[in-house]
């Protein structure tokens, strides 16, 4: 059974971590999503550092995001976009806090190895 070890809730998603089965689940707008730690890895990085352009229409879902799988994408507008960048980097943040105690020797129970 999973034990989910929540990163980041707030009223813009949640990101949780199981640490029995290892892998991460994100909760954005109306979707739950579970990946494989690579795939988060992966998934984080194109969020973060993705380049959509200027669109002047804030309503349109035309930020599309590949999901593992074949031919699955998350569909966003530009602030839906924005708040899924806020959701993973602080999902992250608290990733690397508890790696940073971990290498510090103060242990948190909590320490996630992703690679």
């Amino acid at each position: 059974m999973c034990s989910q070890r929540i990163l980041h809730n707030t009223s813009r998603g949640l990101v949780s971590f199981c640490d029995e089965c290892r892998k991460f689940q994100l909760c954005f707008g109306t979707c739950a999503i579970q990946f494989e730690v690579g795939e988060f890895r992966c998934f984080c990085e194109f969020v973060q550092h993705h380049d959509f352009g200027y669109s002047a229409e804030v309503n349109i879902k035309d930020k599309r995001i590949p999901l593992p799988g074949d031919f699955t994408n998350l569909l966003l507008t530009t602030t839906e976009y924005e708040s899924l960048k806020i959701v993973l980097g602080s999902a992250l943040a608290s990733l690397q806090i508890e790696q940073m105690l971990g290498d510090m020797g103060i242990s948190t129970n909590r320490e996630t190895d992703l690679s």
